[in-house]
């Protein structure tokens, strides 16, 4: 298996406990969950097998699963996969997970041509910083999608990181430390820069207009985009509160979802979902 440069596995095994409850770890980290299932359901086709690259301990496999779709799941983390195949048993989903395996996004050599219905990648791209192999990943991804199918890809927002370091005082410094220069000028994370081996791995920040290029050069046709907290972004606290009111968060939770693909709310979400369909080539 070719995998990331080693910060970004080490990473996620170091904290394979706290990522696998991250989607349900409270109701602001729920929002990215909800949304994306919202997105999916509106994509997805009625069935068929699907394929989450990068999709750790398996949360949207099950979410999926139970609605009757066939899963495959692939993740580079092999602490997140033992996770999974213990919450697949625990969900009573095995026999719809066709098949779990140790996988980077830039080599999915395992799967044939056209083999998947969707493909989620809610994750690998944007923990590869090089274009080169932003490209081969998007290539391989595109590759094991039928056509017609959808391709779901997460981005982390350059716009909503350069809002995270304004309200986060333990971040000042990156304004104006000289290592930081490449990671607000071209969102390139680095890990390198950090001792604590709990901080962020290497991480491409884009843009939505970034992200979509990204996908339209690599044969997607794009059918939409959306912002995983959108209007709650970066508010947790206020997030939280209202949520113990239910009758204003029934309320706040529509206004998000309805308002998640607005143009001027997806920039500065933490997280980018875009969608698109693999093109049919032109038979003339």
């Amino acid at each position: 298996m070719r995998v990331l440069e080693d910060n970004v596995p080490k990473f996620y095994d170091y904290i394979a406990d706290r990522e696998a409850s991250r989607l349900a770890r409270d109701s602001y980290h729920m929002l990215e969950y909800e949304i994306t299932m919202h997105y999916l359901a509106k994509y997805l086709p009625p069935g068929g097998h699907l394929l989450d690259i990068g999709g750790g301990s398996g949360r949207y496999c099950v979410g999926l699963a139970k609605k009757g779709y066939r899963v495959t799941l692939a993740d580079i983390s092999e602490k997140l996969l033992s996770i999974a195949r213990a919450e697949f048993e625990k969900a009573g989903i095995e026999h719809r997970v066709m098949g779990i395996y140790a996988a980077d996004a830039r080599d999915l050599a395992m799967f044939e041509d056209e083999t998947f219905d969707g493909v989620l990648a809610l994750g690998p791209i944007y923990h590869i910083v090089e274009e080169k192999d932003r490209s081969q990943a998007m290539n391989e991804i595109v590759r094991v999608t039928r056509e017609g199918s959808p391709v779901f890809i997460s981005g982390i927002s350059l716009f909503g990181v350069y809002k995270k370091l304004l309200i986060s005082p333990r971040y000042e410094h990156e304004f104006t430390d000289e290592d930081y220069v490449e990671m607000l000028e071209k969102g390139a994370h680095r890990a390198k820069w950090h001792q604590d081996p709990s901080a962020f791995p290497d991480a491409w920040f884009c843009t939505p207009r970034q992200l979509r290029e990204l996908a339209e050069d690599h044969g997607l046709e794009t059918l939409d985009m959306a912002a995983c907290e959108g209007l709650s972004s970066h508010q947790k606290e206020a997030t939280e509160r209202l949520r113990k009111n239910k009758e204003a968060w029934k309320v706040w939770m529509d206004l998000l979802i309805r308002t998640s693909n607005e143009p001027s709310i997806i920039g500065s979400s933490e997280h980018i979902l875009y969608i698109g369909q693999k093109k049919t080539p032109d038979p003339f």
